[in-house]
């Protein structure tokens, strides 16, 4: 059988999770962190997550990455 490719988004997009939750865990300065681990290194899958569960950071279509529109309060 062979994956179709919304399996291979899906297990992305979890592969993509794990690591940025491992990346950031336990750290002060989360948007920091996901700009340099996540961001500038091309990793982000542009999903949305980031700016969805954090209440500091929005999405900007335009640059296609989340945008800090508050101070980083290191929530994780």
């Amino acid at each position: 059988m062979t994956e179709n490719n919304t399996d291979k988004k899906s297990t992305q997009y979890e592969y993509s999770f794990d690591y940025i939750q491992k990346k950031l865990e336990g750290k002060k300065d989360s948007y920091g962190l996901l700009v340099k681990d996540i961001i500038r290194p091309g990793i982000c899958t542009e999903c949305g997550t980031c700016a969805a569960v954090c209440p500091v950071l929005e999405w900007d279509q335009l640059a296609g990455q989340p945008k800090l529109i508050g101070k980083c309060n290191g929530c994780g």
